[in-house]
């Protein structure tokens, strides 16, 4: 096994400990192994799916053929050797092993190794795929190859289902399938499919950078409320005024009082008490507020305000970034 890469063997063993697999003998283990190897790549295959595209493609160009050999015989002495070179799988190709050692006797992986697909299927597909082109870029294989094979994938999906390619990409659902998109579409040959499937992947790279950057965006907006909400709170002059009118109200508590209230005429000195204590806080408060000790807090930012506030920010933090640049030195 390369290093940081896992082979089949590996993936057999994790997906054993997983099903809590325990075989009593070394051959039974080896037979087990090899069959569910072989059912592996026939569901590769099922797939339009190069088995030689999960191995190393270095190991797999060490083939010498010997001389004098017939052309027919060293293509079969080349494919002998493709397949006794081992799997190389990076984590999401593994993880793609694993699933499948685990569960290929289900009826999701049958029908993909029959070749039926449908669409309630599609996730599944993505993810396939999506772990096929991983582990063909963490091998080496070049941008056009890890394509052409992507092409493959979803021209056979296609071809053995009742659904066009474009119903099995995320294009379909984020530029509307149903609108100007299918007029697009209707009637396409096979390379004008390959510049869908091109497409669907720089739309979808960009959908994901598009929810990073709204993600950010709805972050600050609701630290901005948050802000708003803790200034007040938060503010020392505020404090000193709260502690003001606290002592204030509380300074001539009568819950101890020894005098009883049902004397009305200590009943009248309370009153009176607490009257003054009310025309007192009334008029710290009148005079707390005509001589500024009051901070003044702003209204609430609306939301379009909010908004257009925070991508004014990250446009000036653009033209900060362009000013920045246009100062290094050029090479001419």
């Amino acid at each position: 096994m390369d290093s940081g890469f896992y082979s089949f063997t590996d993936a057999f063993q994790k997906a054993s400990c997983r099903q809590k697999k325990d075989y009593t003998d070394d051959d039974h283990k080896k037979a087990a192994l090899d069959q569910v190897r072989r059912q592996f790549r026939s569901f590769l295959d099922a797939l339009s799916i190069e088995y030689t595209s999960l191995k190393s493609p270095e190991h797999l160009s060490n083939f010498r053929d010997a001389k004098n050999s017939k052309v027919d015989d060293v293509a079969a002495e080349y494919i002998a050797h493709c397949k006794t070179v081992t799997y190389s799988f990076n984590s999401d190709g593994f993880n793609l092993a694993v699933d499948f050692i685990c569960n290929w006797t289900e009826p999701e992986y049958k029908a993909m190794r029959r070749r039926n697909f449908c669409i309630e299927g599609k996730k599944k597909y993505q993810k396939i795929i999506s772990a096929v082109k991983s582990n063909m870029a963490a091998l080496g294989y070049t941008e056009e190859i890890i394509f052409q094979q992507e092409c493959m994938f979803w021209h056979n999906i296609a071809s053995h289902s009742s659904y066009d390619v474009l119903d099995f990409l995320d294009i379909s659902t984020l530029l509307g399938r149903r609108g100007k998109l299918q007029e697009i579409s209707k009637s396409s040959s096979a390379s004008e499919v390959d510049d869908l499937i091109y497409v669907n992947n720089l739309v979808c790279q960009d959908y994901v950078k598009f929810q990073k950057k709204w993600l950010i965006r709805i972050e600050k907006a609701l630290q901005y409320r948050r802000d708003f909400a803790s200034k007040s709170l938060d503010d020392p002059d505020l404090d000193e005024f709260i502690k003001l009118i606290s002592t204030n109200l509380c300074s001539d508590s009568h819950d101890n009082d020894p005098i009883s209230r049902l004397d009305l005429r200590s009943q009248k000195k309370i009153d009176d008490a607490e009257v003054e204590c009310f025309h007192k806080t009334m008029n710290l408060i009148y005079t707390v507020a005509n001589c500024g000790s009051i901070p003044e807090f702003e209204a609430p930012i609306g939301s379009k305000e909010l908004y257009d506030r925070i991508i004014e920010e990250e446009l000036q933090e653009n033209r900060e970034s362009l000013k920045a640049d246009d100062k290094l030195p050029h090479n001419e």
